[in-house]
């Protein structure tokens, strides 16, 4: 478990990094982009909790 946790913080760092210079310049579509990806890790952690 502690490994995939690692793991995802690393995916959200890096996705984070990405998504921060395409909002720098999209402000709009980097929104988007971070309301899906924070949704999408919310619900792989939360599926990693119950399995």
């Amino acid at each position: 478990m502690t490994h995939h946790l690692i793991a995802v913080l690393i995916l959200l760092t890096l996705t984070g990094l990405g998504i921060g210079r395409l909002a720098y310049k999209n402000p709009a579509l980097g929104t988007s982009m971070v309301t899906t990806t924070v949704l999408a890790l919310l619900s792989t952690v939360l599926q990693a909790e119950t399995a």
